[in-house]
Formats: C-alpha cells, structure tokens, sequence
C-alpha cells in the first residue's frame, strides 16, 4: 500500500485505514484547531457588504444632512421677507420638523419638506 502524506503535518501516514487523513491523534486535533481559528471566506465576504452598505448609508445622510442645513440658511434669509406668507402651516410644520437640531428626519418628511421649500422658493 502507498504511503499517503498526513493532511496537516505531510508525513507519511503508517496505518492499514485506507480513510486515514492524519499520521496521528496530535496531528488531527491540531488540523482541527487551525480550522476552527480560521474566518469562512463567505463570513468575510458578508462583513464587507455589510460594511459597504453602512458607508454607503452615511454618505446618504451627509447628503440630506448638507442639503437640510443649506434649507435652513435660505430660510432664515427670508424669515423677514413678505414670501413666507406663501408657507402653508403644515409645510411650516414639515420644515421646522426637517430641521430641528434634535430630530432625526425621515426620507418622507425631508422629501415634504423640500417639496415645501420649493413652492416657496418658485
């Protein structure tokens, strides 16, 4: 019978077990250990598309967050002026909501709040 070489160590493997993969007991428990340190490929793969996703995600919310802030500079600047009288009080209500430091906007209230800016605007 040919002497096949231990998967782990690559010594020859001296045993009549034709399914035999290790030369020893030392070396199947340390084949196992350095399997069960290693990551899956395919888990690796998941935690970059997840990580992908999350930067992609705050890319997003620096973009509302630049376009809420340049809102509320244009809305200031007309604060005084006589166009606000065009602001129906629930477009009020969807901007302030849009733009108050605290709050945390949705996509739809930052949508109605923009749809609401461009009435005044035009």
């Amino acid at each position: 019978m040919p002497d096949r070489p231990c998967a782990h160590c690559g010594k020859p493997i001296l045993t009549k077990n034709t399914r035999a993969e290790y030369c020893s007991p030392s070396c199947r428990v340390m084949a196992h250990r350095k399997r069960k340190d290693e990551i899956p490929s395919n888990m690796i793969a998941a935690v970059k598309e997840y990580v992908d996703q999350m930067i992609a995600a705050q890319d997003e919310a620096r973009k509302w967050e630049l376009r809420a802030g340049q809102y509320l500079l244009e809305l200031e600047q007309l604060r005084h002026s006589t166009t606000t009288s065009k602001i129906t009080e629930s477009d009020r209500k969807a901007i302030v909501k849009a733009l108050h430091p605290n709050s945390n906007p949705s996509k739809d209230t930052l949508a109605k709040a923009y749809a609401a800016w461009q009435n005044i605007a035009g």
